[in-house]
C-alpha cells in the first residue's frame, strides 16, 4: 500500500475513531455482503458524447467512510470528473471528501467520510458519479472504468466485508451511430447531452 493511500487511510480513520468515541452503539451483523460497482449493465453511447457511470453500494451496514480507485482506458475515455453521491449525508450527516490524485487512465484515492453523526449509513445508494467523455467507437466490443481496492469502513474504523459489482467493472460500448445516451442531471453540474465531431 502506498503512503498517499496509507495517510488517507489513516485520516478516515482517525475521522470515524473520533466520531465513535462520542458514543458507540451495537454492532450490527448483515445478513448479506454488501456490494460495490457500477449500478447497470453496459452503457452505449455516441463518440464525442459525455456521460457518467453510477457508482453505487447496496446492502451495507454502518457505513461510516469509503476509498477506491478508479482506472480506465485512455484510448476510449477522457475522465471530465467526479461527483460525490448522498448515500453518506442521508439524515442529515456532513461529509468531507479528499480530493483525488488524478493522472492519464488513473483517478487514485477518492474517499469520503460522514461527519456529524454517531453512527454510519444503512441501506444501498449511489456514493459516485464518474463523468468520463467518449473519445472513439469501440467497434463489436465495450470499455471500462474500472472501481478498484474499494474500501468500505464502519464508525468503528473496521472494513467491511464486500463484493464487486460486475467484478467492478463500468462497461460502456462508444458507437459512432448511436443515438445520444440521456441520463438525468446529478449534483452541482446540469447535464445535457452533448456530441462533438
Amino acid at each position: 500500500m502506498g503512503k498517499g493511500r496509507q495517510l488517507i487511510l489513516a485520516s478516515l480513520c482517525s475521522a470515524v475513531l473520533l466520531a465513535a468515541s462520542l458514543g458507540l452503539a451495537a454492532t450490527y451483523v448483515g445478513a448479506t455482503t454488501p456490494q460495490v460497482g457500477c449500478s447497470s449493465g453496459p452503457l452505449t453511447v455516441r463518440t464525442g458524447q459525455s456521460f457518467y457511470f453510477t457508482v453505487v453500494v447496496s446492502d451495507v451496514l454502518d457505513l461510516y467512510a469509503w476509498q477506491t480507485d478508479v482506472t480506465y482506458s485512455t484510448d476510449y475515455l477522457d475522465y471530465e470528473g467526479i461527483v460525490i453521491g448522498d448515500l453518506l449525508r442521508r439524515g442529515g450527516a456532513a461529509q468531507a471528501t479528499i480530493e483525488p490524485m488524478e493522472s492519464p487512465g488513473l483517478v487514485d484515492n477518492v474517499a469520503v467520510t460522514r461527519l456529524s453523526r454517531h453512527t454510519g449509513q444503512d441501506g444501498s445508494g449511489t456514493i459516485a458519479y464518474l463523468f468520463f467523455t467518449a473519445l472513439k467507437d469501440t467497434g463489436s466490443g465495450s470499455t471500462s472504468a474500472d472501481v478498484l481496492h474499494a474500501v468500505l469502513v464502519d464508525r468503528n474504523a473496521l472494513a467491511i466485508d464486500k463484493n464487486y459489482i460486475n467484478y467492478g467493472h463500468c462497461r460502456a460500448t462508444i458507437d459512432d451511430d448511436a443515438p445520444p445516451l440521456v441520463q438525468p442531471p446529478v449534483g452541482a453540474k446540469v447535464y445535457l447531452p452533448m456530441v462533438l465531431r
